[in-house]
């Protein structure tokens, strides 16, 4: 922040008073020596200049054009001066240190860039005498201070690369103990604190390179970070302490400040702060073995870390540093995990941690080799002192994993690319073994490990939808390549493969038609990529046991082309991280001519421009091993000299055969330095001396053999990577590599586009671990924090449609409930005491309640086993029942109450289903009344239960996918013993008939909910109901208790669901036909029952029942139940609700109808006889409804249901009835019961005979029909009813006869304008004579008189009508005008052609014109 003038000149005069009044105050010890007396003191020259200076300050106007030289020079002096004591050199320097941090000095003032170096120089040369150990202290840790200040402040922008050196080797010299000025010893404190301001000042300095333009002038010339601090000397001035030595010399080159830029310049250039940073990695890399030196490395780390976190992501800015990072820095890392320290491992972590974060896009590859190499090892306890050093490293692990982003980056980055490790895999493999307790008891390492992996799984829920919805995911990429597409070469180059042609034909339709792949094409790329992936592990595998082999594997995947390619082949050899390095010797090995190319071009892609002939060899090497004959060694090491000699720069070997000969020698050298059994080394002269003259006739330069020798001896050259131990060139190619576009970090738009995949790599292993430690812990915590894990495995699988985790889940869980099984000496008490039990048993519901749709059979079944458990418990709550059996769910839920161990006293029968058994099943015990803490643990049960919601999680199932309904719907069949669908091996749970109904009725009320589904639903519900409603002798169905509330909660379903859903009415009641295979008996001991649910069905789904095998059934019930004296009101009033007023017939329930009323009347008629006047009754709506009649496709092809049982009148299937067929039905049906023996019973059924027959002019009925009723019906009832009453057989008869034969006279004459068209008509007409004849004979005189009025009056109708004349004769001739009256006179006397003429009068009596009789 810029200061105005006046503030500027306040703080300025501030400072001169403070200098000057300490100068005044302590005159006695201000000035040393005796040169002033007394008088002399306020004449000294420093004071003078103080007060001088103060007078200026009051009259300077613009304060950037004051020369802070001017104001400065004072105090510079008073640092420098010899004369003045500690405490006045310390005000001054508080002093400086206040001009430079409140920006008095600021970049814009005059001559300010001269000012700051002055001041670094002043404070370099300060002089001060000794007055005691803490005052010196305090000056030079002012020093310190002021130095700092130098570099952060705004005005240390002008500092050069020469200053910034001076100030950092000035602050070096204060950093160790023992250093100091003569005759004093500065303190450990005073050490450490100088540490601290050196951490302050590399963070201002490398903050510099955020906040400022920062020139890369690449001092060193060629390739930047070329440099080795590893092997540069250490001269100059050696701060020692313990032998341990901070301070190598530092060579800064001075940079000039560029043109004028909009951001600051740093005028010092990245050449002090590149050579800063590689002074503290070499210091890190240090290989001394002491505490000092432990210290000293620890420091060394602190201040990268510093410098990393300071600069952010503008360290990756500069080619220079960032190649320094990627190279030296790392090789430090791992050396310095070498030592014992726990702290120098968790600075190692934090660096590595803190470079990630801030420019971890560019060490991507550095990343996966540090964690491959060293961090994996350690988290593994390879390569640790002890278990802490262990846990360090898992908690750096865990920092990584809690890192949002660094998952996705490791997997999309590393384990979706074919050329590197499988890094994200590997960690979670880690981390689920560490979590393993093995033999031991949970420890800290397993605990961490476990918070790594809820770490991960974190990361991989954030994206996932809380309210358990499944995202649809993009398809699987098919397991093959369709064709070759060169993928090696371009991985080789450091490109993306081009896979854009594969894409279209890479995805695997199957399952997925509804799915629109809209997805990122990168991600689809990138998933086509693992797939290739996953298909080179297989085929390197095959390349490891027989390479020959293994390229025609690779050919059939279309990994390889068909024809065999050197080239394709070598670069394969180059990218594929898999393969096994002997057996890539043995290839490369190989002397026929096609394995030479390919060995040739293996080589010649390799880039060894810039590096020694032993680093080139280690880089070549380093991907295979050579092979064990000479020859072989020699072909291979010939090609790597070709390639070598044309690449190299210097041009130090003169010919390819000193190259060869170079190249096979330090191979020997290696294997004489690191053979064990050799037991004679060859020297550095031994070497040097065997190479003389072999260079093109010279010799080798003699420093390039003597660093060979060293490298050789210090790194050999091995196949495998040691633990903390990679090699150095393995550093360089990857830095090379993370210049091309591979080795750059990428990131998708859509970040959680790849998390499914992921999860399904790795939940396995999860799952398992975490399971594994709910198992063991004992503490709620632990427990509570695997569930927690438990549970965002669920999350994420839900989300994803990972069904298989679901159900792996809920099993295990469900193993916690074991202890509620019945039988287990107080279960309740002991599971109310287990508090892991408790929370694991709610985290099943929870799991069941939140993420149902992915659950399937295996998981289902295992709650379903849990809930039969509380179920024979009695502890199921009283809403479960109460919202199962229909009751008001809104209803205040009463508390729960306690059980004692109901199963105790449990028996194997009974109760109710549907309504009757579900009531809160309770018990005495026959143990001891329970004790205090055991009722609180009985409590601590029930409320666990409560907190389940076993409710919603059946009441909810409507919002249930289809495919997890109908996996519920196959365990609730499994649960109730059925093993319908159930593999060999599975048990089911229920073995009592009490268990099964609740089964049973947990699938009606499914059912119910679930009742805009029921199309997909019912098909198993209907198998369900057969297979209970045709049981065994002794199978698990076999229980009247079970079929009835089958039955019950068939008609249940029935009555909800047909008035909502009437086009499921066929679906629903084609399962009533169940019923018609079962015993007459079963139904008619739950007769009751039954008929009020089909009363209910009546009332309410009548009108969607039109199906004739429908109504069948329903009136089969009827008939059923009416046979029950307690059920018989309940399906009369069913059957009123049908046929009354006609409401709901049909031409395809009529015949039911009718066999069902006279059912009815079968079974009242003796001892209701009123409920049979009320069918006939009935039977007179229905011929009222006969109008109404229209004949239905199909007809009633149902019909034969009721067939043979009391009577019915049916058709054969397929054939359809007229109303006229039903209205002759009923009149048959009321002719049979005018014979009734009850006297009441009779008389109405005649009464009624005679309304129906009077209702039945409006069917349209043709002659025969109705000829058919008079003569076959009609005359024969009357016929009957002589004889019996004649017989004496029907007491009270009489008035029944007349009311049959009034019935046969009016039907007669009603019908006689068509029944004289009959041909049969005289012969009919004969025989009502005679009939009526026979009636006469009985001498009862109400026949006697109604009789002949009745006949008189037919008479006069057929003489009126013109057809009783003289002229009427029959077929034959016969005159029947005789016959006629002869019959009559028969009857009475009375009855003679006289009345012809009496009735009327002198009419002349007309000759009908009847047409000819029709032909028999």
């Amino acid at each position: 922040m810029e200061m105005s003038d006046v503030q500027c000149s306040l703080i300025l005069s501030n400072e001169i008073a403070t200098v000057a009044t300490a100068l005044r105050q302590n005159a006695k010890w201000a000035f040393v020596g005796v040169r002033y007396d007394d008088e002399d003191q306020l004449d000294d020259p420093l004071l003078e200049e103080f007060l001088a200076l103060r007078q200026k300050v009051l009259y300077w106007g613009e304060w950037e054009l004051v020369d802070p030289l001017e104001y400065l020079a004072p105090f510079l002096d008073a640092v420098k001066s010899q004369e003045v004591s500690g405490p006045i050199t310390g005000t001054a320097l508080a002093s400086l240190w206040k001009l430079l941090t409140s920006n008095v000095i600021s970049p814009s003032t005059i001559n300010a860039a001269e000012a700051v170096r002055r001041i670094v120089s002043a404070v370099q040369d300060c002089r001060f005498e000794t007055t005691g150990h803490f005052e010196d202290e305090a000056v030079l840790m002012r020093i310190v201070q002021v130095l700092v200040a130098c570099v952060r402040s705004d005005v240390g922008l002008l500092l050069s690369a020469s200053d910034v050196q001076e100030i950092f080797f000035a602050m070096l010299q204060w950093c160790e103990v023992g250093s100091g000025t003569s005759g004093s010893e500065p303190s450990r404190v005073f050490a450490q604190s100088a540490r601290h301001m050196l951490g302050e000042l590399i963070s201002g300095l490398f903050a510099r390179l955020r906040m400022c333009r920062v020139p890369d002038l690449g001092v060193f010339g060629g390739r930047p970070g070329n440099r080795n601090p590893l092997s540069r000397s250490r001269s100059g001035q050696s701060l020692s302490h313990g032998g341990a030595s901070m301070s190598p010399t530092l060579s800064f080159s001075l940079s000039e400040p560029g043109r004028a830029s909009p951001h600051p310049m740093l005028v010092c250039g990245i050449d002090p702060l590149r050579e800063m940073f590689l002074y503290f990695v070499a210091l890190a890399t240090s290989e001394s073995k002491s505490a000092s030196v432990d210290d000293n490395v620890l420091f060394a780390l602190r201040m990268i870390h510093t410098a990393v976190v300071s600069a952010g992501e503008a360290i990756a800015e500069h080619r220079s540093l960032l190649s320094l990072i990627r190279t030296q820095l790392f090789v430090a890392l791992n050396q310095a995990l070498t030592r014992p320290p726990q702290s120098i491992h968790a600075a190692v972590f934090q660096v590595v941690l803190a470079m990630y974060k801030l420019f971890g896009d560019k060490l991507i590859l550095q990343i996966e080799c540090f964690f491959q190499t060293s961090l994996l090892r350690l988290c593994e306890g390879k390569g640790c002192y002890t278990q802490e050093h262990q846990e360090v490293a898992l908690e750096a692990l865990l920092d990584f994993c809690g890192h949002p982003d660094f998952l996705r980056d490791m997997y999309l980055n590393l384990d979706c690319r074919i050329e590197r490790t499988n890094l994200f895999e590997d960690i979670c493999a880690l981390l689920s073994k560490m979590a393993f307790p093995v033999k031991a008891p949970l420890g800290a390492p397993h605990m961490i490990s476990l918070e790594g992996l809820l770490a991960m799984l974190f990361t991989l829920s954030a994206g996932c939808s809380s309210d358990g919805l499944t995202v649809k995911t993009p398809p699987d990429p098919k397991a093959e390549m369709t064709e070759y597409a060169d993928i090696w070469g371009d991985i080789l180059l450091g490109q993306a493969p081009k896979l854009e042609g594969l894409l279209d034909d890479s995805t695997d339709q199957s399952g997925a038609s509804d799915y629109e792949d809209n997805s990122d094409p990168i991600v689809r790329t990138v998933r086509l990529e693992k797939m290739i992936k996953q298909r080179v592990s297989v085929a390197a595998d095959h390349f490891n046991r027989d390479f020959k082999k293994g390229f025609q594997f690779m050919q059939a995947l279309h990994l390889l082309p068909k024809d065999n390619d050197a080239r394709c082949i070598a670069n394969f050899l180059r990218v594929c991280p898999l393969l096994d390095k002997e057996m890539a010797g043995d290839l490369l090995g190989e002397r026929d001519d096609f394995y030479k190319q390919i060995l040739q071009t293996f080589t010649e892609s390799f880039n060894f421009a810039d590096l020694s002939i032993d680093m080139a060899l280690r880089m070549f090497l380093d991907t295979f091993k050579l092979p064990g004959e000479a020859q072989q060694v020699d072909r291979v090491l010939e090609n790597f000299s070709k390639v070598y000699f044309k690449q190299q720069v210097n041009g130090v070997v003169k010919e390819q055969d000193g190259v060869h000969v170079l190249a096979f020698s330090i191979v020997m050298l290696n294997t004489d330095l690191h053979n064990s059994n050799v037991k004679t080394q060859m020297t550095m002269e031994d070497f040097v001396r065997n190479l003389r003259g072999l260079n093109g006739g010279v010799d080798f330069p003699l420093e390039m053999l003597q660093n060979i020798y060293r490298s050789i001896a210090k790194s050999p050259m091995r196949l495998q990577d040691l633990a903390l131990e990679v090699p150095v060139v393995r550093w360089l190619v990857l830095d090379q590599q993370g210049e091309t576009e591979r080795g750059k970090m990428i990131r998708l738009l859509e970040i959680s586009a790849l998390d499914r995949d992921m999860f399904s790599l790795i939940w396995g292993p999860t799952v398992a671990a975490v399971s594994v430690v709910l198992d063991q812990a004992d503490d709620l915590t632990t427990v509570q924090t695997a569930l927690t894990g438990l549970k965002l495995a669920a999350k994420i699988a839900s989300y994803y449609g990972v069904d298989e985790v679901i159900d792996n889940l809920v099993v295990t869980l469900c193993k916690f409930t074991s202890q509620l099984t019945p039988g287990v000496a107080k279960p309740l008490v002991h599971f109310g005491m287990n508090r892991k039990a408790q929370v694991a048993t709610e985290a099943v519901f929870f799991i069941a309640n939140r993420y149902g749709d992915t659950i399937r059979i295996a998981g289902w079944r295992s709650i379903m086993e849990c809930v039969i458990r509380l179920y024979r418990l009695g502890v199921l709550p009283q809403n479960f029942w109460e919202e199962i059996d229909g009751s008001d769910p809104t209803a205040t839920e009463p508390a729960l109450e306690l059980v004692n161990e109901p199963e105790s006293t449990q028996g194997s029968g009974g109760g109710g289903s549907v309504g009757g058994m579900f009531n809160w099943f309770s018990g005495s015990s026959r143990d001891s009344a329970p004790t205090p803490e055991e009722r609180e643990a009985q409590k601590r049960t029930v409320k666990c239960i409560e907190n389940c919601n076993i409710r919603d999680l059946f009441r909810d199932t409507k919002f249930l996918q289809l495919e997890a309904l109908l996996e519920l719907v196959g365990a609730i069949t499994w649960a109730s013993g059925s093993t319908e669908g159930s593999s060999p091996t599975s048990q089911p749970v229920a073995t009592d008939e009490r268990s099964a109904s609740l089964a049973l009725d947990l699938l009606l009320f499914i059912t119910l909910r679930n009742r805009d589904r029921i199309h997909q639903l019912w098909p198993c519900v209907h198998t369900y109901l057969e297979g209970i409603m045709s049981h065994e002798e002794g199978g698990p169905f076999a229980s009247g208790f079970l079929i009835e509330g089958a039955i019950l909660g068939l008609l249940k379903v029935c009555q909800r669901l047909l008035p909502y859903k009437p086009e499921v009415a066929d679906l629903l009641l084609k399962s009533l036909e169940l019923v018609l295979g079962l015993d007459p008996g079963v139904v008619r001991d739950m007769a009751e029952r039954v008929a009020m649910e089909v009363l209910g069905l009546v009332k309410g789904a009548a009108a969607f029942v039109d199906q004739g095998w429908a109504w069948s059934t329903i009136c089969l019930l009827l008939r059923m139940t009416a046979t029950s004296p307690e059920a018989f009101n309940l399906a009369f009033e069913a059957f009123v609700i049908i046929v009354k007023d006609g409401a709901h017939l049909s031409s395809s329930n009529f015949t039911d109808c009718l066999a069902t009323a006279r059912s009815f009347v079968d079974r009242s008629s003796r001892e209701r006889p009123e409920i049979a006047v009320q069918v006939f009754n009935l039977m007179e709506d229905m011929v009222r409804w006969l109008p109404n009649w229209r004949a239905e496709e199909g007809g009633t092809d149902g019909g034969g249901a009721g067939a043979g049982v009391n009577g019915d009148v049916v058709l054969p299937a397929g054939e359809t009835k007229s109303g006229a067929e039903g209205w002759s039905e009923v009149v048959k049906a009321l002719c049979s019961y005018s014979l009734d023996s009850n006297e009441q019973v009779r008389n109405h059924a005649v009464v009624a005979l005679h309304r129906a027959i009077m209702l039945g002019e409006s069917l349209q009925m043709d002659v025969h029909q109705w000829g058919a009723v008079v003569k076959h019906e009609l005359l024969e009832l009357v016929q009957v009813l002589v004889k019996k009453v004649a017989a004496r057989e029907l007491p009270q008869s009489d008035k029944t006869l007349r009311t049959a034969v009034k019935t046969l006279s009016k039907t007669f004459l009603l019908l006689l304008g068509q029944l004289r068209t009959l041909p049969t008509f005289p012969a009919m007409w004969l025989e009502i004579l005679t009939v009526f004849q026979l009636c006469c004979v009985n001498r009862n005189d109400d026949l006697s008189e109604a009789v002949p009025e009745e006949v008189k009056n037919m008479l006069l109708v057929l003489a009126k009508e013109g057809i009783l004349t003289k002229e009427w004769v029959d077929d034959r001739g016969n005159s029947l005008w005789d016959a006629t009256w002869r019959k009559s006179r028969g009857i009475s006397f009375g009855l003679d052609p006289e009345i012809l003429k009496t009735w009327l009068g002198d009419a002349p009596v007309m000759v009908a014109q009847v047409p000819p009789p029709q032909q028999a």
